[in-house]
């Protein structure tokens, strides 16, 4: 009985090991086919199919698991089963976490890709060393080649897919966050075209002589109020406000609220607006505008600016409902604007 139960599991591995390593062949493939069929109207569905297969086959892992994890007999089936629940649930929670709010921030989106399904690639690997440890070399060794084509592939997925403007010229610019994928394009009337996350977000430009960006409506602000002292930004994308609400004269400080840090990085290789980071008036939370303004009930300002991007946006209504705009309300001074 035991020898037949010893046979069985290790049939159980080897079939474990052959469906992550299908996965593994199918979440390598995305990216590359999502760059290939950038311009086919076709090529959603087809990774949408792909993306559907490859998180199938990962489903059919938890019968697996259960008949190797849990104990069939004896005192500790129900303990043996708990662990193999708990195990799934937490491996559940923890991929979204580690991936959404760790890797995404220090990899781009399609090495994202590669790195799971390397990962996925040497968890097959492994389950079938595991049946048949002959095969420990082969699986070494293609384990190290995809590790390396990990590593230095070219990345083109975002590229490919990133807005272009009416010339189609590629992006001189690629910044990738967990919040966001920030890109720009460079235009012939001035200032680059900044577009968060596949939308227009604005150019970096500060001269009214140019006025790529409407930059005038930045000016017009200084007639709202006398002399502002203390200015509060929701929002600040190119830098472009910013950097022209800073020479208001009688500025003592500028709060800037934005939840991608990615904006900084943008504003960073800009000369145009760098200037607001050395700025020590100006001082830039990286949150969310409406957890901030809870947070700092007490904070109080003259000029309130809110440079929202199109209202069809996703979560646009975040900063349009009623129920914002009446909170940022609360944080006006007396004859403030």
């Amino acid at each position: 009985m035991s020898a037949s139960a010893s046979a069985r599991g290790g049939d159980l591995r080897l079939a474990g090991g052959r469906v992550l390593l299908a996965a593994f062949a199918l979440d390598a493939l995305v990216p590359t086919i999502a760059t290939m069929g950038a311009s086919t109207a076709v090529s959603p569905i087809v990774l949408g199919v792909l993306i559907l297969v490859s998180a199938a086959l990962k489903s059919v892992l938890f019968p697996i698991a259960h008949e190797l994890g849990s104990v069939p007999t004896g005192a500790r089936v129900g303990r043996s089963i708990s662990l193999v629940y708990a195990s799934n649930i937490a491996g559940s929670t923890l991929g979204p976490l580690l991936t959404g709010f760790l890797l995404l921030d220090h990899v781009s989106l399609e090495h994202a890709f590669r790195l799971v399904a390397i990962g996925t690639g040497m968890l097959g690997a492994a389950c079938v060393i595991a049946s048949r440890p002959r095969l420990a070399g082969a699986a070494a060794i293609a384990c190290t080649v995809a590790a390396a084509w990990t590593v230095l592939a070219p990345a083109r997925l975002v590229s490919e897919y990133a807005m272009r403007d009416a010339e189609m010229q590629p992006p001189n610019l690629i910044i990738e966050t967990r919040s966001g994928i920030i890109h720009t394009l460079p235009h012939a009337s001035g200032g680059d075209a900044v577009y968060g996350s596949n939308v227009y977000d604005g150019r970096i430009n500060t001269d009214l002589r140019i006025n790529s960006n409407g930059i005038h409506r930045a000016y017009v602000l200084a007639a709202l109020h006398p002399k502002p002292s203390r200015v509060l930004v929701l929002g600040l994308s190119s830098g472009s406000w910013t950097r022209v609400l800073a020479q208001f004269p009688g500025v003592e400080r500028i709060d800037v609220v934005e939840i991608n840090p990615g904006y900084l990085d943008l504003i960073r290789r800009h000369p145009e607006v760098a200037p607001i980071l050395d700025d020590p008036r100006i001082r830039i939370d990286v949150d969310d505008a409406r957890r901030w303004l809870v947070r700092h009930p007490d904070r109080r300002y003259d000029l309130i600016v809110m440079n929202t991007s199109y209202y069809w946006r996703a979560y646009a209504t975040n900063l349009l409902s009623r129920e914002f705009l009446q909170l940022a309300r609360r944080h006006l001074a007396p004859g403030a604007s």
